[in-house]
């Protein structure tokens, strides 16, 4: 039987919408970006969603749908302070850390999501004591675990989801003091050097140590030190 060519591009349009509709139904026609990882294809755990598979575009609520780690949790862990968790990107932490010497990024939340769930994922990625911390009082990993992550490790100062919101001023004397700032930096903003070790509470030798490491060595809050050398500049 032969149609006849008035029919044809009916014919065609009826095909390709009455596929898309039963694609549709059947969950097979995507439209939009689902944010769910790809699942492990193979093994122990065949078929779980796969923590190598997070992207830096999904949010911490798209965390928690796949892997069952609450935002706030996710917050905790990488010292982030907001009133909306669940909205916050992963690749933001790349943006809100980017002066430090380790890089903390979506590499960081994919080993952290791993531990936290017992899933597979191989990597060497440094994770935060904050994040080890949680890990550790949520009986994620062992004792033995927690002193090798905590071989080498960071402290993460507290960063809220909103600092592009404040002012240039602000944003400018923020920028001053940051992960590789040297003691010989500070004291150019007049500073002087006894200033300084009366607020960090130490004997200072050496002009070239950086703030971050003088606060680590001696067991002190970067984040505190921070805030209060950049109260002093404002003055």
């Amino acid at each position: 039987m032969k149609l006849k060519s008035l029919y044809i591009p009916l014919v065609i349009i009826i095909i390709l919408f009455g596929g898309v509709t039963i694609s549709k139904g059947l969950g097979i026609w995507i439209t939009e970006s689902t944010k769910i990882p790809k699942t492990i294809s193979s093994g122990t755990y065949a078929g779980e969603y796969d923590p190598s598979d997070i992207r830096g575009s999904y949010t911490f609520d798209d965390i928690y749908n796949s892997f069952n780690i609450s935002p706030e949790i996710l917050a905790e862990a990488f010292n982030i302070i907001t009133d909306k968790p669940r909205d916050f990107q992963v690749k933001s932490l790349e943006d809100m850390y980017s002066d430090l010497e380790v890089e903390v990024g979506t590499d960081s939340v994919r080993r952290f999501t791993a531990l936290y769930t017992g899933l597979p994922y191989d990597s060497d990625e440094i994770l935060p004591q904050q994040a080890i911390t949680i890990l550790y009082s949520n009986n994620k990993i062992s004792d033995s675990e927690m002193e090798s992550l905590l071989e080498n490790t960071i402290i993460l100062p507290t960063i809220t989801d909103d600092t592009s919101t404040n002012s240039n001023s602000a944003s400018e004397t923020e920028s001053v003091i940051n992960g590789k700032t040297t003691v010989k930096d500070v004291l150019k903003y007049d500073i002087s050097l006894e200033q300084l070790e009366e607020l960090i509470g130490i004997k200072i030798d050496d002009q070239s140590s950086t703030i971050r490491d003088l606060c680590q060595e001696n067991g002190i809050s970067f984040s505190t030190i921070k805030n209060s050398l950049n109260e002093l500049m404002s003055e």
